[in-house]
């Protein structure tokens, strides 16, 4: 992952000239790639108990 993202780095600053320091910009994606694995782990619970809840309703109204 962390050489995806410094490939993504070199091509910006390559294209577009980036004006943040690659280590700066590597550190911003490195940090939205953790938010997001949160966020993926956090909705997948959210779906396990979602799924726990009407399981127990099906359960309780047969």
């Amino acid at each position: 992952m962390r050489e995806w993202i410094e490939e993504i780095t070199d091509y910006m600053q390559e294209k577009e000239n980036v004006p943040l320091p690659i280590v700066d910009l590597s550190e911003e994606f490195h940090q939205a790639a953790l938010e997001t694995e949160m966020f993926l782990q956090a909705t997948s619970e959210l779906q396990s108990a979602i799924t726990s809840i009407v399981g127990k309703m099906e359960h309780a109204n047969s």
